[in-house]
């Protein structure tokens, strides 16, 4: 395991500024406004941007610095999966149409029993609310190219990126071991920007 060294506030600042450049129009400036501070804590300005919509641009951005085999590549969409029970879930929806490249995403939602729909996914995103049976959901998909995102204590053998809310901040991990046996690979961007990186 690789875990990266802390950097300076102001690093990270600018980082996270770029990074959120290409973040949806719509919650743009709420949410450059909360990484730039990165100190505050989401539950602060849950009634400004939910935690939904943040998780939402980081994972349009994780879309964008991620590279598929070039069978993926050359398809016209690229497809978002969301595995969860939450109503508030579809949040997601803010995503349909909008592109990553030459691609168009297109969001799908899948019940945690229809695995062999897990096939069809570039990206797939397992809520908390699925916590119970993501070794399964992550199991069946392992060695394919599809981006496993989700929340976990640990991602060292399941989830190739995984979102942790370290005291009442927004963060990520990078399974970089994972993401590449599965034929795909990251930006060097991206993984500055991760606080941990398993190799």
């Amino acid at each position: 395991m690789s875990t990266k060294t802390e950097k300076s506030y102001y690093t990270r600042v600018t980082e996270t500024l770029c990074f959120c450049i290409g973040l949806i129009p719509q919650y743009a400036r709420k949410i450059t406004l909360l990484v730039f501070f990165a100190s505050i804590s989401v539950s602060v300005y849950a009634s400004e941007v939910s935690e939904y919509e943040l998780k939402v641009a980081y994972i349009y951005n994780f879309s964008k610095f991620v590279t598929w085999p070039e069978a993926a590549s050359e398809e016209e969409n690229l497809y978002i999966c969301v595995v969860s029970t939450d109503s508030d879930i579809d949040v997601f929806n803010t995503l349909n149409a909008r592109a990553v490249g030459s691609l168009t995403i297109k969001i799908n939602y899948i019940e945690a029993s229809d695995v062999t729909a897990f096939e069809s996914c570039n990206l797939l995103y397992i809520d908390t609310t699925i916590r119970s049976e993501f070794l399964d959901i992550a199991a069946s998909v392992k060695g394919k190219p599809i981006l496993v995102v989700g929340e976990l204590p640990s991602i060292e053998s399941v989830a190739m990126i995984s979102l942790r809310k370290i005291e009442s901040k927004l963060k990520f991990e990078i399974n970089l071991k994972e993401i590449r046996a599965s034929q795909m690979e990251v930006s060097s961007y991206l993984l500055k920007l991760a606080i941990n990186i398993y190799e």
